[in-house]
């Protein structure tokens, strides 16, 4: 197992041997104890421990082997610097999270807007320009999808409310034609009558 010293510092170890990876490789060695933290690790040779220095800092020891060389790769991580590395990591997810929050809401509303607000504006706009009395229909209201269907319903019952106004006035056309057929024929005999009576005298 590797030895461990105090501190964020990466360390060598061979057999029995430690050495610091810093600019020189000076060897080292350390009595202090370590217990594992049962932590999981990505690979199964991977060790962790957690140990208290001399100056009464717990620290964490993360201890890999180089293949099947014997030989060791340590990092000691102080958990000062691992809990200030931690809230910056939090502050970075909690801002990218604010980040994404916004811009999910943005995309959302855009949509929003887009399919679903001026679809309605528009069908509102042409069931205004019906009130007024225009009954002709507007094929740009159809679109596919459910207020498409609304827009081709308003269409539908425009056309219909346009084709029973056209039917009415007919039908009243047709019901003064009568009217006026019959009050000709009720006039037609008596005004004979009188022009043979005018005749004879």
């Amino acid at each position: 197992m590797a030895a461990y010293l105090f501190g964020c510092s990466l360390y060598l170890t061979i057999g029995e041997n430690s050495f610091t990876l810093d600019k020189n490789l000076s060897p080292v060695s350390s009595s202090a104890s370590c217990s594992p933290t049962g932590d999981e690790t990505f690979d199964a040779g991977t060790q962790i421990v957690q140990f208290e220095s001399s100056q009464g800092e717990n620290l964490l020891a993360v201890s890999c082997p180089v293949g099947n060389t014997g030989i060791w790769l340590t990092q000691t991580v102080s958990s000062k610097a691992l809990g200030m590395n931690l809230r910056a990591l939090y502050g970075k997810q909690l801002l990218l999270l604010c980040l994404s929050s916004v811009v999910i809401g943005a995309v959302v509303l855009w949509m929003l807007n887009r399919t679903i607000s001026r679809p309605i504006q528009r069908l509102q706009s042409r069931m205004a320009v019906i009130a007024e009395g225009d009954f002709s229909a507007d094929p740009s209201i159809e679109w596919n999808n459910e207020l498409g269907d609304i827009g081709r319903g308003i269409n539908h019952l425009s056309q219909s409310v346009h084709g029973l106004m056209e039917k009415r006035l007919a039908d009243e056309k047709a019901q003064q034609e009568l009217e006026y057929q019959i009050l000709l024929r009720q006039i037609n005999p008596h005004f004979l009558k009188f022009c043979r009576t005018s005749w004879k005298k």
